[in-house]
């Protein structure tokens, strides 16, 4: 896991006795003799024009926001940012907005006191940018809607009040959004909602992210998850019991599919769901909680989940490809419905179900039966094929607990399939009660 950036810059108050209050259509440059600059009325960048802030500036947003039609360039410096703030948290959905398919919003070095529920939003296919910036709101901190592309770097922001009528995250993404070396944090709310650090809608890509999301995590509704690579995530929202919540949730139903994804490397301090469509890889992760995977036969999907510890259970369900190895489940492995299962040189530390998996190889592995009265006649082995054929069960070790109560270690269910079982040793055969079934 690669350190992930901590942002820092200063922000000096800089002595000024002008102020200059501004409204109707604005361009070319706020300088730092006239700040700070106060929006008073309706307030927009024209089509085709530009407006510049220059570092050091201080921009109040006493009423409304700003509509950017044309190009928005805040640009600060280390030594001397810029400053966009909420003047009045009393007055609800202010936004800075990029509302035209050419509309372009840059910040760099800027600190974004979004108040209650001042946020940056685009629309259409607009393009924001966010460099080297602090942004805090009640709410969304950034809505990226429509088909937009936004790209955020070493940046910090932070959702600090969970509002009643929202449901999303502190990053809410329709389109396109790339995120590398930041810091996202969600609320810390108390009733169970989809709400995060993000909300992802379109297609998502993160390298090097801090992430802590409330209770959501962050919650794709039916959004893509590209890439997510390195990251520390983490939901710190309430749990019930000891269930951890969801730190990545990628649905892919009626919307971008997961395909072609890469979730590498990541520090996943909840579940891990990367249910229906995805076709990918999940490699080199510590995952505290469950790791989820669905696929998608008629999609021709393959799951490929190597190196990665998880400290739940590993489900991979529906058609589709899945290909385990090296991997430590501290858990229940848990296969339903799937085209190909295999797993190679893992640890399973609780029982192993392949219902209704089509063909399977499990070989080489480290088996610890467990919870086994999760499974039907307290079975730590179970295998319900429907048309399975040349499935192998081979080259594994399995050490078998004490029960209290009967066990079977095998119980082969199916229709007209072949199953070899060969060159496994069962350590414990004589604790089994009747025994192999």
């Amino acid at each position: 896991m690669k350190s992930i950036l901590i942002i820092a810059f200063a922000c000096f108050a800089t002595a000024s006795f002008a102020q200059t209050e501004v409204e109707g259509e604005v361009s070319g440059a706020w300088t730092v003799e006239n700040s700070p600059y106060i929006v008073t009325d309706t307030t927009w960048v024209p089509e085709n024009e530009e407006l510049n802030i220059e570092p050091g500036v201080e921009v109040i947003f006493a009423e409304y926001g700003l509509r950017v039609n044309g190009v928005l360039i805040a640009e600060g410096t280390e030594e001397d940012s810029i400053r966009l703030i909420d003047g009045d948290p009393e007055i609800p959905s202010k936004t800075i907005l990029a509302d035209d398919s050419t509309a372009l919003i840059s910040l760099s070095y800027c600190h974004f006191d979004g108040g209650r529920s001042f946020s940056i939003t685009s629309d259409h296919r607009a393009t924001i940018s966010i460099d080297n910036s602090w942004l805090i709101a009640g709410g969304e901190v950034l809505h990226a809607h429509g088909a937009c592309t936004t790209y955020v770097s070493r940046s910090v922001f932070i959702s600090t009040v969970y509002r009643e009528f929202q449901s999303t995250g502190t990053l809410l993404n329709w389109g396109t959004l790339s995120a590398e070396d930041c810091e996202i944090y969600g609320p810390r709310i108390d009733e169970d909602r989809n709400g995060g650090a993000i909300q992802n809608l379109g297609y998502l890509d993160l390298e090097r992210c801090l992430i802590r999301g409330g209770i959501g995590g962050m919650y794709h509704a039916p959004g893509s998850v590209r890439k997510v690579i390195d990251c520390d995530l983490e939901s710190i929202g309430i749990t019930r019991g000891t269930e951890l919540r969801n730190c990545i949730i990628a649905r892919g139903v009626g919307g971008p599919r997961c395909i072609g994804a890469q979730i590498i490397n990541n520090e996943i301090g909840g579940n891990l769901s990367v249910s229906e469509d995805f076709s990918g890889v999940i490699a080199d992760n510590h995952v505290a909680g469950n790791l989820i995977v669905g696929g998608n036969q008629r999609l021709d999907t393959e799951a490929v989940i190597e190196n990665n510890e998880i400290g739940g259970y590993l489900r991979c369900v529906d058609d589709g490809r899945f290909l385990v190895e090296n991997c430590n489940i501290r858990s229940a492995l848990i296969v339903l419905e799937a085209h190909y299962f295999s797993i190679r040189r893992s640890e399973v530390h609780g029982f192993v179900d392949l219902g209704e998996t089509e063909r399977f190889e499990v070989l080489n592995n480290t088996i610890y039966p467990t919870n086994i009265h999760h499974t039907p006649e307290n079975t730590a082995l179970l295998i319900q094929n429907a048309d399975g054929h040349d499935n192998r069960f081979a080259n594994n070790i399995v050490f078998i607990p004490e029960f209290e109560e009967e066990t079977n270690l095998f119980d082969l269910w199916s229709q007209d399939f072949s199953t070899i079982i060969e060159y496994n040793c069962f350590y414990g055969m004589d604790r089994l009660i009747p025994g192999l079934a």
